[in-house]
């Protein structure tokens, strides 16, 4: 059903006399509009009093009713518009309009499907209109008939305006809820935009299966709100030969709710602030506001139509807004069993159909006695990228074809996940800490980032919470009642060439030590990265380009000599200096047991390399060791696994094989006092070993066979054990 308003002097001047007095002419133009509307096969009109006062240049009406002929769905009162009182002062017309220096109005009704809206006490100064304004309505297009309103009143201006309150119901599929705005006001309205919006104290109130849920806002506001840009993009007759433009236009500066307070059953939920700031719009490729429109006018539609119709509209509607920042500030929550939880901040920064910024949490404070605490200061993952208007349509349609259709190309691809200032602590955890973790993707394969980032800091983890007790056990003889580790990662992965760079891998446990790898692989097709049977085939084909490893000690080669010492009742810096001059012996023991081995450092002088180094990284604290792989020509997986089988003589200089070491310049504190054999005793079996008492010059270990022993140049200084405490 089509019915059409004329509001002002395009409706009137047909019955109204060319020379009307300044005093006729408001209350003639309220006729003529009332008689217009009247006059209509849609809709009746009615009032039951319409007086001008010539003293104040106003005009009154009372009982004003403007009420569809056809009555609705079955189960709906027809469509009702309706004033208590209306006045109208101050009105002059011009030649493109009319102006009204004040209106108001009380006992407002609008009343249409399953939503009744109630108006009172309004005010509204120094409004203007164009003459002509007027709308289609279709009951059963009620959304779409909405945005053409709006599109009308774009050319209405408006000073100030006031509603003290509107209360919104709805009955809807037996439910009923509402919501109830207090002081709302609105300024500056001139050509479709509207400077600033605002409104005090708002109530909502709805039922669900579990009790009343209640909502209280302390206040909304907004501001620099293009209604233009709205209607272009809601209203269906906007759109050129019913295809959008994919232009953006700024729609709102910001938009905010003040003090929100849910309660609902068994908990109260607060918020201090829920902003959005930049929000824009523009048309999608085509309308979607046809399912809006079925879904009021068809409020009992079946849910399998209804979710249908929502899957077709879904990749316009999202096509048609992007938000630059959505945040929910200072949130807590009350609740039974909970005894403290808040969260600062809630953001999501640069959302689009195309992607997404940021998504992020900042300040999380949970408390829960007897359970744990938990804090966390940032985490966050973004510079996500969506795929677009098309690709939500493609996988829309795969997820309803039957079969199901393979689209995991289209997926979301994720930018970078961060993490800092964690703390966490459980019945089981005295206190786990990270204070830094962030993680880089680019350059997607498929499903699969060929370049990443990683750096992790300050992963510190008690002692006390390893389950494996031996471990545990060990590591408190260490000495360490914390482990704080760092990790990191910087790799690159060519798909042209088909090269793996791995620049950066490091791992290192503050006060123990770290180990860090570099290198090259060439060969790798892009296929085999999301194909594991393929990887596993074209594994032996790979090419060794270069590699780097380095072992460096931060104590622990020290701590766990020193352990050793203690129980063989031994004093640490002779017995560091006798284990290092061991190590030749030791490494030749040990590569007995590895024939293959063995035949390579035998065969190709690897152990005149290895033994010094060796012999150096044990005697000295702080030192380090590096093999370097820098073959005389790219050398594939397949041949090393055949020169080390059936050549181990060809192994070393086929993979250009170095080792080489670096001294330490870590200073060792005082000995300690020698740990007693039994664990649990109070008094050490010997006598701890002070300075001056031990024999050997407490570590001072030559740097090669021969040297002279002592100096402080000697280098082989081992540290004592330490507390453990970081």
């Amino acid at each position: 059903m089509r019915m059409r308003f004329w509001l002002a002097a395009a409706a009137t001047s047909f019955v109204l006399p060319q020379a009307a007095s300044a005093e006729e002419a408001v209350e003639a133009a309220i006729r003529g509009w009332i008689a217009a509307v009247d006059a209509t096969p849609e809709w009746t009109a009615s009032y039951d009093g319409l007086v001008y006062d010539p003293a104040s240049d106003s005009a009154r009406v009372s009982g004003l009713v403007i009420r569809a002929e056809q009555p609705g769905p079955a189960d709906q009162p027809p469509a009702t518009i309706g004033l208590d009182a209306l006045v109208v002062t101050g009105y002059v017309e011009n030649p493109d309009g009319y102006k009204v220096r004040t209106i108001t109005a009380d006992g407002g009704l609008l009343q249409a499907g399953f939503m009744t809206v109630r108006l009172a006490d309004i005010a509204l100064d120094d409004f203007s209109a164009p003459y002509g304004l007027s709308f289609t309505y279709d009951q059963a297009k009620p959304f779409s008939s909405l945005m053409q309103v709006y599109a009308e009143l774009l050319g209405i201006g408006l000073r100030h305006g006031r509603v003290g309150t509107v209360a919104l119901d709805q009955h809807h599929a037996g439910v009923d809820s509402s919501i109830v705005y207090e002081d709302v006001e609105i300024a500056d309205m001139a050509a479709g935009k509207v400077g600033r919006f605002d409104t005090g104290t708002v109530r909502m109130d709805s039922p669900t299966p579990d009790g009343l849920v209640k909502m209280t806002i302390a206040g909304i506001e907004s501001r620099d709100t293009d209604l233009g840009a709205f209607v272009h993009v809601y209203d269906p007759t906007a759109y050129v030969d019913g295809v959008g433009d994919m232009q953006w236009h700024d729609a709102i500066a910001r938009a905010a709710y003040h003090g929100v307070v849910m309660e609902v059953p068994g908990a109260r939920v607060n918020f201090g602030d829920i902003v959005i700031e930049d929000f824009r719009l523009r048309q999608p490729p085509e309308s979607f506001v046809g399912f809006f429109d079925d879904v009021i006018a068809r409020p009992n539609m079946p849910a399998a139509l209804a979710e249908r119709l929502a899957m077709r509209a879904l990749p316009a509607m999202f096509s048609s807004f992007s938000v630059g920042r959505f945040a929910i500030l200072d949130t807590s929550v009350d609740a039974m069993g909970i005894d403290h939880l808040a969260l600062r901040d809630f953001h999501m920064n640069d959302f689009s159909i195309d992607g997404l910024g940021e998504i992020g949490i900042e300040g999380l404070e949970g408390v829960v006695q007897g359970q744990g605490a938990i804090e966390v200061a940032r985490f966050a993952f973004g510079g996500i990228t969506f795929g677009g208007y098309d690709a939500l349509n493609q996988m829309i349609a795969a997820g309803m074809s039957t079969p199901p259709q393979d689209v995991s190309h289209l997926a979301p691809k994720l930018g970078f996940i961060e993490v800092g200032g964690i703390e966490l602590q459980t019945p089981d955890i005295a206190r786990l800490s990270l204070e830094r973790f962030r993680s880089d993707f680019a350059n997607y394969a498929g499903m699969i980032p060929t370049k990443v980032t990683a750096a992790l800091g300050g992963l510190s983890i008690p002692v006390s919470s390893i389950t494996d007790p031996s471990t545990r056990d060990a590591l408190r003889r260490l000495g360490y009642d914390r482990i704080v580790a760092a990790f990191g990662l910087d790799v690159d992965y060519d798909a042209a060439s088909r090269r793996v760079t791995l620049k950066d891998l490091h791992y290192g446990i503050a006060n123990m030590g770290s180990f860090t790898m570099s290198g090259a692989l060439a060969g790798l097709p892009v296929e085999a990265l999301q194909d594991q049977a393929l990887m596993q085939q074209i594994t032996p084909d790979l090419v060794l380009e270069e590699a780097r490893f380095t072992f460096k000690d931060d104590s622990i080669v020290g701590k766990g000599l020193d352990l050793l010492a203690g129980y063989m009742n031994a004093p640490a810096g002779l017995f560091r200096d006798q284990f290092a001059d061991a190590m030749p012996f030791l490494l030749s023991v040990a590569v007995q047991n590895d024939p293959q081995l063995m035949a390579i450092v035998n065969q190709s002088g690897l152990f005149k390399q290895l033994t010094p180094v060796v012999r150096d990284f044990v005697a000295n604290p702080g030192s380090s060791i590096t093999v370097s792989l820098d073959p005389p020509a790219p050398v594939a997986f397949k041949a090393i696994t055949e020169a080390v089988e059936n050549a181990p003589k060809d192994v070393v200089p086929l993979l250009g094989l170095t080792i080489t070491g670096a001294k330490g310049t870590l200073s060792p504190p005082p000995e300690p006092a020698v740990p007693p054999i039994e664990p649990g005793g109070s008094t050490p079996a010997v006598e701890p070993a002070g300075p001056g008492n031990g024999t050997g010059g407490e570590g001072m270990t030559p740097a090669s066979p021969g040297a002279s022993t002592g100096g402080a140049d000697s280098g082989g200084s081992t540290p004592a054990s330490r507390t453990g405490s970081e």
